[in-house]
C-alpha cells in the first residue's frame, strides 16, 4: 500500500473522528490524550506499505502503555529513587552517545583515503596471504561454438582483448570483466579448471558448458599462501584504517578534556598501606 492510499484508508476507516484542533487526524484518544495520523506515521514504514491490522496493533499497543503509565504514576511509581536512578543512567548514556556520534562516529569523519588503504597495505602484506588460490579472469558467453570461436580468433590477431570485447558484447549472452574468482565461487567448474590451466593473457579454447561456450581470459592467477592483491583486500582495510581512526580520535578527545578540568582520584589504602592515596591529574 502507497503512502498515499494508506493515508486515504485511515481517513475512510476514520471517517467519523473530526479534525483536531493542531488539524492533525485523530486515530484515537484516552481522557486528554489523542494518538494522531501523524504521530503513526512517523512510527510506522510507510515506505513499504502499511496494513490495516498493523494500524490496528499499534493503536492497541499504544492505548496499553498509556493505560499502564498512568496507572505507574498514580501510584507514584515515578517518583522512586530507584526509577530515577536508572532514567538518569539512561539520559546520561543517550547524551554520551550523542557526543561521540557526532565527535567520532559521524559519516565520513573517519573516511581513509586511497594513499591510507596503499600504505596500510604494503606495511601489513604477511597479514593479506590467500587462503586459497584466486584468479583475476575476464568472461565471455556465446550461444554457440561458432561464435566464440571467431571471437577468440579476433583477440588473438588483435593481440587486445579489450577492443574486441566492447566491439563484440551484444554477440554476447553474458559477460564477466577483470573479476577475482576462486574454486568455491559459483561458476561452472569446468572453467576454473581452464582459468588454473590457461597461460596468463591468453584466450582459452571455447569452454561448453549448460549455458552455452565461454572464452576466458586470465589476467592474473594466485597461489594459495601468496599476498593477496591490495583491490581484493581493500573492503578489509578500510574497516581496520576506520576502527583505528576512530579509535585514536576517542582517545584524543578524552586527553583534550582532561586537559579542561582538574581532576582528582582518590584510592582507599590496601594491604598495610595507612590512609587514603591522593592523585591529582
Amino acid at each position: 500500500m502507497s503512502f498515499g492510499k494508506f493515508t486515504l484508508f485511515l481517513l475512510i476507516v476514520f471517517i467519523g473522528c473530526k479534525k483536531h484542533e493542531s488539524g492533525r487526524v485523530p486515530l484515537a484518544r484516552l481522557d486528554d490524550q489523542t494518538l494522531t495520523l501523524e504521530e503513526v506515521q512517523t512510527q510506522l514504514d510507510t515506505a513499504r506499505g502499511v496494513s490495516q491490522t498493523q494500524v490496528r496493533h499499534y493503536i492497541q499497543n499504544w492505548l496499553r502503555d498509556e493505560l499502564l503509565y498512568r496507572e505507574a504514576v498514580k501510584r507514584g511509581l515515578d517518583q522512586s529513587e530507584e526509577i530515577n536512578r536508572q532514567v538518569e543512567t539512561a539520559k546520561r548514556e543517550l547524551v554520551i552517545n550523542a557526543l561521540l556520534e557526532q565527535t567520532i562516529y559521524a559519516h565520513g569523519t573517519n573516511e581513509p583515503t586511497a594513499q591510507d588503504v596503499h600504505a596500510y597495505f604494503e606495511s601489513h602484506k604477511s597479514e593479506f596471504a590467500l587462503q586459497s588460490d584466486v584468479a583475476l579472469l575476464s568472461l565471455a558467453l556465446f550461444k554457440n561454438r561458432d561464435a566464440a570461436t571467431e571471437f577468440r580468433n579476433a583477440v588473438i590477431k588483435k593481440h587486445s582483448w579489450d577492443s574486441i570485447f566492447v566491439a563484440r558484447q551484444s554477440s554476447m549472452t553474458a559477460h564477466t570483466d577483470s573479476q577475482y574468482c576462486m574454486q568455491t565461487t559459483q561458476m561452472p567448474s569446468e572453467l576454473w579448471r581452464v582459468a588454473a590451466n590457461t597461460a596468463v593473457r591468453e584466450p582459452s579454447f571455447p569452454v561448453n558448458t549448460k549455458n552455452g561456450y565461454y572464452v576466458v581470459i586470465v589476467w592474473k592467477f594466485s597461489k594459495q599462501g601468496e599476498t593477496a592483491d591490495e583491490r581484493t583486500c581493500e573492503t578489509e582495510i578500510r574497516s581496520r584504517l576506520v576502527v583505528e581512526k576512530r579509535r585514536q580520535a576517542y582517545n584524543t578527545l578524552l586527553a583534550d578534556l582532561r586537559a579542561k578540568h582538574n581532576i582528582q582520584v582518590f584510592t582507599a589504602s590496601t594491604d598495610t598501606d595507612t590512609g587514603a592515596e591522593h592523585t591529582q591529574e
